[in-house]
This record gives structure tokens, C-alpha cells and sequence, in this order.
């Protein structure tokens, strides 16, 4: 195996559960594919945790600025949520889209999706929390954009890190 570098080695404290690899594997197999290599090698070193950099990143296109606090391990244990908990809510109740999933929030007010597939696979996008759940694009196909409520935030997961390292608020 190729020897990545740690893009979130120092932005985030990470959740201290190990990701069960058998667990990974049987998600990305119902979902149809396998997660983004920046994305999967995440959840294997990290599984989730708190941004721990305090941070602004701005989206001009849509007017505003936004912060990540948290990002989900694969799984917790109930009243918790993690991805594969907040996919199955996506999937019962038909919100948002379905070649994307919910990876994180801003401490309240929106979620972080990654697309998994498609014509922007990799790609990080922003959602208030009202448009995501009002969005009646689940069933979307993969060459079609994401609707215009998802706003793009990074080409990839990677680029995340960093552009929150590029953005860090200074004392």
C-alpha cells in the first residue's frame, strides 16, 4: 500500500474509536462503491473527531462563511449518529442526495456532504440543514449536478484540511 501523508494530522483531535475495517468494507459494498482514498484512509487512521483549529472558510458564491466542528466516525453507538446511522435516516426519509452523505457540521446549523460518486466524487459540499432536509433530489442520477442548495466547499476531502489551515482565525 502507497504511503499517504496525514492531511488532518494537527486540525482535528481525532473521536479515539478504531474504525472496524470489516465494517467500512460492508458499508462501502452497500452503498455500491468504494469511499474516495483520502476519504476511506480517514475514517482508518482518524474515524471521526472535533476540528480543533479555530477557522472561517469563506464561500463568496454564496455569501457567507462557514466553520467545520465535527466530523463523524463511520459508526457510534446509539443516541449517537455516525455516517452509516445518518445514511440510514437519508435513506428512510429520501433527503438530500443519494450519491452523497452527510460527514460532519458547523455545530448547528448545516451539514457536510461528501459525494461518493458521480460526476463530482470526492467533492465536499455545504448544506443548511432546512434546504438539506427540504431537498427532494434523492434520487438524483450520477451525471447530474447536486441541486444548488449544496454549495461546494473542496474538490476533495483532502483539500478540506487544508483550506481550513488556510483560513485559520489568528488571535
Amino acid at each position: 500500500m502507497k504511503e499517504r501523508k496525514d492531511t488532518w494530522a494537527g486540525v482535528l483531535r481525532p473521536s479515539g474509536r478504531e474504525c472496524p475495517i470489516g465494517l467500512l468494507q460492508s458499508f462501502e459494498r452497500d452503498l455500491g462503491t468504494s469511499f474516495p482514498d483520502d476519504y476511506r484512509d480517514f475514517l482508518i487512521t482518524h474515524n471521526g473527531g472535533r476540528v480543533i483549529v479555530d477557522h472561517r472558510i469563506p464561500l463568496p458564491e454564496a455569501g457567507f462563511d462557514i466553520q467545520l466542528c465535527h466530523l463523524s466516525p463511520i459508526c457510534v453507538p446509539s443516541p449517537g449518529s455516525g455516517i452509516i446511522e445518518s445514511r440510514a435516516h437519508q435513506v428512510t426519509d429520501r433527503s438530500g442526495v443519494s450519491r452523497a452523505i452527510e460527514i460532519g457540521d458547523d455545530g448547528g446549523t448545516g451539514f457536510f456532504m461528501l459525494s461518493f460518486r458521480g460526476i463530482d466524487r470526492g467533492s465536499v459540499y455545504f448544506a443548511w440543514k432546512e434546504d438539506y432536509w427540504a431537498s427532494a433530489s434523492f434520487g438524483l442520477g450520477d451525471d447530474i449536478p447536486l441541486p444548488e442548495e449544496f454549495v461546494l466547499v473542496s474538490p476533495s476531502f483532502a483539500a478540506l484540511a487544508q483550506l481550513i489551515l488556510r483560513h485559520r482565525e489568528r488571535a
